[in-house]
C-alpha cells in the first residue's frame, strides 16, 4: 500500500489524530489512517485494484471518495473529488484517481486538510504464508 498523498500522517489538531484507533467524542475509535494533503493537489491510489464506486463520508453534502477492491484488501478513501470515468475500472497504485478537498470547509481550520483511508475488508488467508 503507498500514501495517497505523499505527506505525513495527520498528527494532533483540535479534532483528535490520523491514527488508526484514535479516539473520537470519547467513546469510539477512528477507524482509518488520515494523511495530509493540499487541496486541489493529486491524489493516487492506495492499492492497485478496480475502483468499484464513488463512496461518500457523509449522508449530504460534497464530499466524496471511492471504494477500491483489490486482491487483498478493500479500501474507503474519503474527502477527494474522484475521477468519474475510472469508477469501474482497473487502477494501478500510485496511479492518479481525483483532486483532493478541503475538509476544513466542513469543520474549520482547526482540522487540518487530509485524505482519510479505511480497510473494510481484508482477505488474511493471503497473508497466512508470510507469517
Amino acid at each position: 500500500m503507498i500514501n495517497p498523498t505523499g505527506k505525513d500522517m495527520r498528527y494532533a489538531d483540535a479534532w483528535g489524530r490520523g491514527h488508526y484507533g484514535a479516539s473520537r467524542d470519547h467513546n469510539r475509535r477512528h477507524r482509518g489512517v488520515d494523511y495530509l494533503c493540499e487541496p486541489g493537489q493529486q491524489i493516487r491510489a492506495p492499492v492497485s485494484g478496480r475502483i468499484v464506486r464513488e463512496a461518500r463520508p457523509y449522508a449530504k453534502g460534497d464530499y466524496s471518495g471511492v471504494l477500491i477492491q483489490g486482491e487483498a484488501v478493500a479500501l474507503k478513501i474519503f474527502y477527494f473529488e474522484p475521477d468519474v470515468n475510472l469508477i469501474g475500472c482497473h487502477v494501478e497504485a500510485g496511479e492518479v484517481i481525483g483532486i483532493a478537498q478541503d475538509i476544513s470547509k466542513k469543520h474549520g481550520d482547526d482540522m487540518l486538510p487530509h485524505i482519510h483511508v479505511e480497510a473494510v475488508s481484508l482477505d488474511v488467508s493471503l497473508f497466512i504464508d508470510r507469517l
